[in-house]
């Protein structure tokens, strides 16, 4: 993977220079595969080579115990569906067990990118869920669900 296709990644992903470098130390692209075939873009993401990992409850440096295959809807690529594609690590922590650790593009549990969260949540704002659905596209299911957890997650910040 060129280091400029690495970069473009993180920049798409990562809205802040802190969190773009935070991932870019982290993270690294295995791989773009554009199929005509099924018609979307599939970017491959790994932990970068001698990584150290944390529990994501109490922040203590754990051995990775295995990893879990997850993937996530991102925004679409010149109106390709676009999805992240990653083996997330998961640690074994005396206090809280076998846990995966939170990637910085999504969080945790969703299987949408937090930009698609956004853009699904200003345009709930803005207008009707089902138009929403229609240009992202999701189910209109899907829309109010990440309307509704983002909804709960900045009244929990605000208290």
């Amino acid at each position: 993977m060129t280091e400029t296709a690495a970069e473009l990644f993180f920049a798409l992903l990562c809205p802040n220079e802190g969190e773009r470098k935070h991932a870019e130390a982290r993270w690294r692209v295995a791989g773009v595969a554009c199929s005509h075939f099924s018609v979307r873009v599939l970017l491959q993401v790994q932990p970068s080579d001698g990584e150290q990992f944390f529990c994501p409850h109490c922040g203590r440096p754990m051995p990775r115990y295995d990893s879990k295959m997850r993937r996530w809807k991102h925004l679409d690529t010149c109106g390709w569906p676009t999805f992240i594609k990653a083996a997330v690590p998961r640690v074994s922590c005396e206090e809280h067990g076998v846990v995966m650790i939170d990637v910085p593009w999504a969080r945790p549990r969703s299987s949408f990118t937090r930009k698609v969260e956004a853009r699904a949540r200003r345009g709930a704002g803005r207008g009707s869920i089902a138009e929403v659905a229609r240009w992202l596209p999701m189910s209109r299911d899907q829309v109010e669900r990440l309307v509704n957890s983002g909804s709960r997650g900045r009244r929990k910040r605000a208290e």
